[in-house]
Protein backbone atom coordinates (compact mmCIF):
# COMPACT_ATOMS: atom_id res chain seq x y z
CA UNK A 1 0.00 0.00 0.00
CA UNK A 2 1.37 3.40 -1.01
CA UNK A 3 0.18 6.74 0.26
CA UNK A 4 2.30 8.38 -2.42
CA UNK A 5 3.41 6.74 -5.62
CA UNK A 6 7.19 6.43 -5.11
CA UNK A 7 7.80 6.05 -8.83
CA UNK A 8 6.09 9.27 -9.87
CA UNK A 9 8.68 12.01 -10.23
CA UNK A 10 7.84 15.25 -8.52
CA UNK A 11 9.90 18.40 -8.78
CA UNK A 12 11.70 19.13 -5.49
CA UNK A 13 10.51 15.98 -3.71
CA UNK A 14 12.95 14.52 -1.22
CA UNK A 15 13.46 10.88 -0.24
CA UNK A 16 12.08 11.52 3.28
CA UNK A 17 8.86 12.79 1.71
CA UNK A 18 8.02 9.33 0.33
CA UNK A 19 6.87 7.97 3.69
CA UNK A 20 4.77 11.02 4.61
CA UNK A 21 1.03 10.63 5.08
CA UNK A 22 0.45 14.39 5.01
CA UNK A 23 2.03 17.00 2.77
CA UNK A 24 5.77 16.39 2.67
CA UNK A 25 7.77 18.08 5.41
CA UNK A 26 9.78 20.08 2.90
CA UNK A 27 6.53 21.40 1.43
CA UNK A 28 5.14 22.25 4.89
CA UNK A 29 8.27 24.23 5.71
CA UNK A 30 7.99 26.16 2.44
CA UNK A 31 4.34 26.97 3.21
CA UNK A 32 5.16 28.18 6.73
CA UNK A 33 8.06 30.31 5.49
CA UNK A 34 5.75 31.83 2.89
CA UNK A 35 3.27 32.92 5.60
CA UNK A 36 4.99 36.25 6.26
CA UNK A 37 1.77 38.28 6.41
CA UNK A 38 0.18 36.59 9.40
CA UNK A 39 -0.96 33.35 10.98
CA UNK A 40 -4.61 33.15 9.97
CA UNK A 41 -6.30 30.47 7.87
CA UNK A 42 -6.41 32.97 5.01
CA UNK A 43 -2.63 33.46 5.18
CA UNK A 44 -2.10 29.70 5.27
CA UNK A 45 -4.44 29.24 2.32
CA UNK A 46 -2.61 31.85 0.24
CA UNK A 47 0.79 30.35 1.09
CA UNK A 48 -0.46 26.84 0.31
CA UNK A 49 -1.79 27.94 -3.09
CA UNK A 50 1.46 29.75 -3.92
CA UNK A 51 3.64 26.76 -3.06
CA UNK A 52 1.56 23.88 -4.41
CA UNK A 53 -0.02 25.76 -7.35
CA UNK A 54 -3.32 24.10 -6.48
CA UNK A 55 -6.60 24.96 -4.81
CA UNK A 56 -6.65 25.62 -1.11
CA UNK A 57 -7.51 22.88 1.39
CA UNK A 58 -9.00 25.32 3.92
CA UNK A 59 -12.82 25.54 3.88
CA UNK A 60 -14.25 28.82 2.59
CA UNK A 61 -16.03 29.46 5.91
CA UNK A 62 -12.68 29.57 7.73
CA UNK A 63 -11.26 32.13 5.30
CA UNK A 64 -13.73 34.82 6.36
CA UNK A 65 -12.52 34.86 9.99
CA UNK A 66 -10.39 37.66 11.39
CA UNK A 67 -6.71 38.01 10.58
CA UNK A 68 -4.08 36.88 13.07
CA UNK A 69 -1.06 39.16 12.97
CA UNK A 70 2.41 37.87 13.67
CA UNK A 71 3.96 39.18 16.85
CA UNK A 72 7.49 40.43 17.17
CA UNK A 73 10.11 37.97 18.29
CA UNK A 74 9.72 38.32 22.02
CA UNK A 75 10.48 42.02 22.55
CA UNK A 76 7.88 42.31 25.33
CA UNK A 77 9.01 39.05 26.91
CA UNK A 78 12.64 40.20 26.85
CA UNK A 79 11.70 43.50 28.51
CA UNK A 80 9.78 41.65 31.21
CA UNK A 81 12.68 39.24 31.83
CA UNK A 82 15.12 42.15 32.02
CA UNK A 83 12.89 43.97 34.54
CA UNK A 84 12.51 40.82 36.67
CA UNK A 85 16.29 40.28 36.62
CA UNK A 86 16.89 43.89 37.69
CA UNK A 87 14.38 43.55 40.55
CA UNK A 88 16.04 40.30 41.61
CA UNK A 89 19.46 41.98 41.61
CA UNK A 90 18.15 44.92 43.66
CA UNK A 91 16.70 42.44 46.17
CA UNK A 92 20.06 40.65 46.41
CA UNK A 93 21.86 43.95 46.98
CA UNK A 94 19.44 44.84 49.76
CA UNK A 95 19.91 41.42 51.36
CA UNK A 96 23.71 41.80 51.16
CA UNK A 97 23.50 45.23 52.83
CA UNK A 98 21.30 43.74 55.56
CA UNK A 99 23.84 41.01 56.37
CA UNK A 100 22.53 38.00 54.44
CA UNK A 101 25.09 35.31 53.58
CA UNK A 102 25.00 33.94 50.03
CA UNK A 103 25.96 30.30 49.44
CA UNK A 104 25.93 28.39 46.17
CA UNK A 105 25.39 24.65 46.45
CA UNK A 106 27.02 22.11 44.13
CA UNK A 107 23.57 21.45 42.62
CA UNK A 108 23.48 25.10 41.46
CA UNK A 109 20.96 26.45 43.96
CA UNK A 110 21.81 29.85 45.40
CA UNK A 111 20.97 30.02 49.12
CA UNK A 112 20.36 33.31 50.91
CA UNK A 113 20.87 32.83 54.64
CA UNK A 114 19.47 35.59 56.90
CA UNK A 115 21.75 37.25 59.50
CA UNK A 116 19.72 35.94 62.46
CA UNK A 117 20.28 32.28 61.43
CA UNK A 118 22.33 30.87 64.35
CA UNK A 119 23.38 27.41 63.10
CA UNK A 120 26.86 26.82 61.65
CA UNK A 121 25.52 24.65 58.83
CA UNK A 122 22.57 24.82 56.45
CA UNK A 123 20.96 22.02 54.43
CA UNK A 124 20.27 22.58 50.73
CA UNK A 125 16.52 22.19 50.11
CA UNK A 126 17.12 20.77 46.63
CA UNK A 127 19.83 18.12 47.06
CA UNK A 128 19.87 17.88 50.89
CA UNK A 129 23.66 18.44 51.03
CA UNK A 130 24.93 20.16 54.20
CA UNK A 131 26.82 23.42 53.64
CA UNK A 132 29.01 25.27 56.15
CA UNK A 133 28.44 28.96 56.78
Amino acid sequence: MYIVNPFKKKKGMKLSDLSSTHPPISERVKILRNMSGGASFKDYSNAYSNITHSRTVVPAAALTKEDVALRQAGTEAKKKQRLEKQLHQVGDIMRKVNGFVFLTCLCGLKLKVPPNYKAKMVKCPRCKKTLNL
